[in-house]
């Protein structure tokens, strides 16, 4: 019997050794508790509401710390945490004027080296757009309107670095104020990089001047 007790114990400390070094066995630890990554959704109605307010509101409201931040160029910060658009992760950053330090919008970001995947998640993204916000506004004669091409990757590459775009009207949250010579829009963009053989996908939600 003592024996016997002995092995029992020897048996249960090496299994829990075992759960302390993998940490995937079933039952020897609780699941990831880690907050859900915020998606597009829940980010557009967020920040629009904070359009032309100064940095230092929004980032309070953001409960951020500017200098825990990256910088973005032309005043802009990047945030610690991705992003999803159509459950693929981007880079954040939010994008405040140069001279007053008002907020005016927000980008995505995502360099992706396989071209068939970067299609694959752009094209999420602009079906999600469309099911949101209904069909792009791009000028309908523009040359590299996305929805156009037949053969992006060849329309991207065709002169050694090139991009596809669609754009959207977004509505504007009420309360907020747009400056008469500015409207708020989506720039969906797919720009292939001839120098590295890559493609970033770039979102633009922003204050834009009116087009012409």
């Amino acid at each position: 019997m003592k024996r016997s007790h002995i092995r029992f114990l020897v048996l249960v400390v090496f299994l829990l050794n075992l759960c302390m070094l993998s940490g995937v066995a079933s039952g020897c630890t609780k699941p990831d508790s880690t907050q859900k990554t915020r998606d597009i959704n829940e980010a557009f109605s967020l920040y629009s509401p904070m359009l032309f307010e100064q940095k230092e509101t929004v980032l309070t409201k953001l409960n951020l710390h500017e200098e825990e931040l990256e910088e973005y160029p032309v005043n802009g910060l990047i945030l610690s945490e991705q992003e999803t658009v159509a459950d693929y992760p981007y880079e954040v950053a939010l994008l405040f004027v140069k001279d007053t330090d008002e907020f005016y919008g927000f980008h995505y970001k995502a360099n992706i080296t396989d071209k068939e995947q970067a299609l694959k998640q752009y094209d999420a993204a602009i079906s999600w757009f469309r099911t949101k916000w209904g069909e792009p506004s791009t000028y309908p004669g523009l040359g590299n309107r996305y929805l156009d091409a037949k053969d992006p990757i060849e329309k991207l590459q065709k002169n050694g670095s090139g991009y596809l775009i669609e754009t959207w009207e977004l509505p504007v949250a009420e309360g907020v104020v747009i400056p008469e010579n500015l409207h708020y829009e989506l720039r969906a963009q797919i720009f292939y990089e001839k120098q590295d053989n890559s493609y970033m996908i770039w979102f633009s939600f922003a204050a834009a001047n009116n087009p012409n």
